[in-house]
Order: structure tokens, then C-alpha cells, then sequence
């Protein structure tokens, strides 16, 4: 993917971010001294398509809008793969839990803030042909340089947007892809992901923005199969409409949950009511993002619809939870598994539809020619 250039970062030793992927360092670019991020993946040497390849690609592709972060460079190292990019500030889920802590919620404008700039985010992805399919907290945020925006990140996960769902070749199993407190229901029915699954799962994210929780997230030390029957058995029968919230959260979850496959959101309606909702509370584009804490609203009780029995044990259901699944803290893709060769590479049909191929190779960017690691960037 190189562009010509190639660069030299130093790299923090202690990591800022972590995922199913590896880690986030803060680095140093040489001879520049500019301050970026570097995503660090560990892969084997055989793999030909990584993730963080692909990522580095969706990324270059979609430039231009203000919820997409830059990228810089990319580079395989020996055991391990390397992105640049922009500096981010914290995400959503930490700041929503510092306000939790503090006894209080993020203000309702800040929610509605945040609503507007990704709905209008998901409506310039998918229609540039991506599904982002791993919309949550963490993934979410607020930028260093323009106060005013949060922005969207992690794109390892992406697909195409598909005018019907793709046959599964294993049909005994049911896979999810996504994170599983953050996932549609049709994810957790192991049915392929479209730009409805995107809007729901913003639905979540933003309903937990605003309440500091969401009803079937829990602290508590649970086999992993009864966490995902949890999180099944209650966001399906969740509405999200309590008095405290405006209408118009529920209703973005209802209609994102009543969507056909292969339909596009209209969210030009979308964004025209939550910017009508901002004028009425006072909030203007323009304006930095308050993250200042609303004590006066307390977060609605996290286990509100949890049943306090768990419902019987769907021996079916029970057989097709993967064993080794981690999706309730991380992003995990095994609903493209029969998209994987042996070697475990990508396979060019998770990537992008054939009208973008094109596009997507000439989006190259910097190589990363050397990595020096476990540096002190404070000194």
C-alpha cells in the first residue's frame, strides 16, 4: 500500500487503547515530531489480506467527512502489522462511565449532538457501499482538534452493503458479528448485517449516551452463553421510551428495527428531526460538545428488564453459541468465517463490492519503513 514515502514512528510503551485486534500506542512521527496513534496487530507471516490492511483501505476510501479520522501510514513489520493515524480523545463508554461514577448522566443536548453527527457519519458510509457492522461506545470518539465532533473509528469489520443476505454454507451454526451488547437482533440471529443493523445498534449506543446504560448490560460474573441469552431475551423486548428520554430515540430504534434488508435509511428525515430537537434545547452545531454532567437526571436502573430467572435453556440456541466467543467486550467476526481461507486471510468479498475495487487500490498511503518500540514519550 505504500505511496512512495516511508516513516519512522517511536512508539509508547504503555498502550492507550486495546481490542481484539492488539493495541493503541501514542507515537511520535520521525523527523516530524508530529504526535499520531499506531494500531499494532500482531499476524503471521503467511497471511496475505489482515485486517488492519483492510482497515487502513476502508479508512483512505471514505476521507472526507468530519466522523472519519485520518490516516497516515501503514507498514508490515516482521510478526506484526502497523497503522498511523489521527489522535483521538476519549470514547463515548468512558466518558458515559465517568459521569455514572459522578452521579450523573451526559446532558441530553450533548446526546442529540452526538446523534445528528452519525447519523449523518453512517448515511456517507453506507452510501459509499460500506456496512461498518461493530457500532458502539468505544468505537466512538471525541476528537482532539475540533471540539465540536465526535468521530468514528475501528473498520476492520466492514462489508458491503448487499441487496439480500448471503447463503451461509454452514447452516447448523449461527454466527454473530459485531460486539453483543451493542449488535442488532437480527446479528444475534446470525443474519448477515446492512445498514438497518448499523442504525439499530447506533439506537443502542446513543441510548446509552444518554442514560449512562442500557438495560441488559451487567457487572456481574456470568457464563458467557447466559450473557448472550441475557442480552437476547432483553433487547428484544426493549423500547427504550422512558419519560426522561425525548421521543424521538425510541422511535430512531423502531423504525431501525422495522427495516427491510437491503434498504438504505432515510436519513435525511432522521437528521432533520434530531437537528430540530437540538434547536429546541438550545444546542447549536457550531458550539463545543458539553461534557459536563447532568445531576439532576440519574441514570435509569442497568438490570430494569433482565428477568431475575433466566428462561429455560434453548438447547438450540445453546448448541450454536460458539464455545469461545468474547463478544460481549469485544468485536467479533464469525459470521464471515466461511469467507476466510486456511491461511486465514480476508477473502475479497468481505471488502467492498466490484463498482469500488478500484477506488479502494489506489487509496495507498505512507509505508511504515521501522518501528522503535517501548519509548518513553513523556521524557
Amino acid at each position: 500500500m505504500a505511496a512512495g514515502s516511508s516513516l519512522v514512528y517511536e512508539v509508547s510503551y504503555r498502550p492507550i487503547g486495546y481490542g481484539g485486534y492488539g493495541f493503541v500506542h501514542e507515537a511520535i512521527e520521525i523527523p516530524s515530531r508530529k504526535v499520531v496513534a499506531i494500531k499494532k496487530s500482531r499476524v503471521p507471516g503467511h497471511v496475505k489480506r489482515t485486517f488492519l490492511e483492510h482497515e487502513c483501505r476502508m479508512i483512505r476510501l471514505l476521507q472526507g467527512h468530519p466522523a472519519i479520522p485520518a490516516v497516515y501510514a501503514y507498514g508490515r513489520l516482521p510478526h506484526f502489522d502497523y497503522m498511523a493515524m489521527e489522535l483521538l480523545g476519549k470514547d463515548l463508554n468512558a466518558e458515559c462511565n465517568r459521569m455514572a461514577e459522578d452521579g450523573g448522566t451526559p446532558l441530553v443536548k450533548t446526546s442529540v449532538r452526538v446523534t445528528e453527527q452519525l447519523l449523518s457519519a453512517l448515511n456517507y458510509i453506507h452510501l459509499k457501499g460500506i456496512v461498518h457492522r461493530d457500532i458502539k461506545p468505544h468505537n466512538i470518539l471525541r476528537s482532539l482538534k475540533d471540539p465540536t465532533q465526535v468521530v468514528l473509528i475501528d473498520f476492520g469489520l466492514t462489508g458491503p452493503v448487499l441487496s439480500e443476505p448471503r447463503k451461509r454454507r454452514n447452516v447448523k451454526k449461527v454466527w454473530m458479528c459485531g460486539t453483543a451488547d451493542w449488535a442488532s437482533i437480527n446479528a444475534h440471529r446470525g443474519i448477515d448485517l446492512a445498514p438497518r443493523d448499523d442504525l439499530e445498534s447506533l439506537a443502542y449506543t446513543v441510548c446509552f449516551v444518554l442514560n449512562a446504560g442500557l438495560p441488559w448490560l451487567t457487572a456481574s460474573s456470568v457464563w458467557e452463553s447466559d450473557r448472550i441469552k441475557r442480552i437476547r431475551v432483553c433487547n428484544s423486548k426493549t423500547t427504550f421510551s422512558p419519560p426522561s428520554f425525548p421521543v424521538e430515540f425510541a422511535e430512531l430504534l423502531a423504525y431501525a428495527r422495522q427495516l427491510p434488508f437491503g434498504k438504505i435509511p432515510d436519513y435525511e428525515i432522521w437528521q432533520k428531526r434530531f437537528e430540530n430537537l437540538a434547536n429546541r434545547l438550545g444546542s447549536w452545531p457550531h458550539e463545543p460538545l458539553d461534557w459536563s454532567i447532568d445531576k439532576d437526571r440519574l441514570p435509569l436502573p442497568r438490570l430494569q428488564v433482565i428477568p431475575e430467572v433466566l428462561p429455560e435453556v434453548d438447547e438450540e440456541l445453546e448448541n450454536n453459541i460458539p464455545s469461545s466467543i468474547q463478544a460481549h467486550y469485544d468485536s467479533y467476526d464469525g459470521m464471515d468465517l466461511d469467507c476466510y481461507n486456511i491461511q486465514g486471510s480476508r477473502d475479497a468479498e468481505l471488502t467492498l463490492p466490484s463498482s469500488l475495487l478500484e477506488d479502494c487500490a489506489k487509496c495507498c498511503v505512507s509505508n511504515i519503513a521501522n518501528i522503535i518500540d517501548e519509548v518513553d514519550l513523556s521524557l
